[in-house]
């Protein structure tokens, strides 16, 4: 039996679960039921990534992509018997994804490393049912993509996969099994689906580096580019 203290506490949780007004929200495209306080806190918070992110490059994709996170993580944790987001799990949101204040105006592995310890860089902590989904890595494929994606999956050289596959098209079913996994495998895409593809926590500090990174990749074979270009025309040896 409950001692009269713990009644008391049960009925003071109760009543302050009755005074939180429930709104309805749209986080990345999903609808999402929350309690008041702990939409207050969220919108704080969302609203202090957009602030940090001002004046970067890529900030809607990065903003975009932090909110799809959330989104996602919110919708893991509702059932049958829960239908409304808590205090507590907007509390979790922000362990897992840090404060944008924490990165300060940090670059590149200083700045990532401060990012993973908000929730002690355990790759568990940052996916929904505690594992990853599958993902073909469009970067570093030679032809699809499939044997990058098992690579970062597994931890393995994806030559591995490629020796395996070579394998099976000398046994008759290579080439049909590889078709297969590159229709059924989707493309990693956005900064979250490449970080979930490499087992690597998804944060905000994360998702800054991987597009900030993808930004001056995109600046360089510009550059490249460019430079071909006015050599050609200027008639160059």
């Amino acid at each position: 039996l409950k001692s009269i203290e713990q009644l008391k506490k049960d009925n003071n949780h109760y009543k302050n679960r009755a005074m939180n007004k429930i709104i309805s929200i749209n986080i990345s495209g999903v609808i999402f039921h929350i309690e008041e306080n702990a939409y207050q806190i969220l919108q704080n918070y969302l609203s202090a990534i957009h602030n940090h992110f001002y004046n970067s490059s890529g900030k809607d994709e990065i903003v975009n992509d932090i909110e799809a996170r959330i989104a996602e993580i919110f919708q893991a944790k509702i059932n049958d018997k829960k239908q409304v987001i808590v205090l507590s799990d907007v509390e979790e949101i922000i362990k897992i994804m840090g404060n944008p204040e924490d990165f300060g105006n940090n670059d590149g592995e200083e700045a990532n490393q401060g990012g993973a310890k908000s929730e002690g860089g355990n790759f568990k902590n940052y996916y929904p049912f505690n594992r990853g989904r599958l993902f073909r890595d469009g970067e570093s494929r030679v032809l699809g993509g499939v044997c990058s994606g098992l690579g970062h999956a597994f931890s393995i050289d994806p030559l591995i996969f490629r020796i395996i596959f070579i394998l099976f098209m000398f046994m008759g079913f290579g080439i049909l099994l590889y078709i297969i996994l590159w229709l059924i495998i989707p493309k990693a895409i956005t900064a979250s689906e490449k970080l979930e593809m490499k087992r690597e926590p998804i944060n905000i500090s994360n998702i800054e580096k991987n597009i900030q990174d993808e930004f001056d990749e995109l600046k360089k074979k510009y550059k490249s580019q460019h430079n071909k270009h006015k050599h050609y025309w200027s008639g160059g040896e």
